[in-house]
């Protein structure tokens, strides 16, 4: 991660990480068309830019982790929509490891989590 992205994770409704393998398949037939994919190594697919805002998808098979990357340099409103979109359409939710705690997966809710990350600091220039 770099420092100016303020990630999230995806976790089922009682905040599991490791999701069924039909939520891989599901989050990945919604993102195709709409995110540029690439295949970073074996059982991980990245959604978006490296240096950016993007989704990762790592699985092994029996399921998966769905990470989220949101790029505080830049104007993120269509990329957190999409992403509270995905949540969802996925029936999952949204947990933060910076601040220990779950976002509420809709667009003001991830905004206001943004807004007070170390990564939005370091886009306003608070952060050396």
């Amino acid at each position: 991660m770099a420092i100016w992205q303020f990630d999230v994770v995806v976790t089922d409704q009682e905040g599991q990480r490791s999701l069924p393998e039909a939520v891989r398949m599901r989050a990945e037939s919604f993102l195709v068309g709409l995110m540029p994919a690439s295949i970073e190594g074996t059982g991980w697919t990245m959604f978006g830019s490296d240096e950016g805002n993007r989704i990762d998808i790592n699985f092994d098979g029996r399921g998966c982790e769905i990470g989220v990357r949101i790029d505080a340099r830049s104007e993120a409103h269509d990329f957190i929509s999409l992403v509270c979109l995905m949540v969802a359409t996925l029936d999952c939710a949204l947990f933060s490891d910076e601040f220990g705690e779950p976002i509420p997966s809709d667009v003001s809710s991830l905004k206001e989590a943004l807004q007070r990350s170390a990564a939005w600091q370091f886009a306003l220039g608070t952060i050396p």
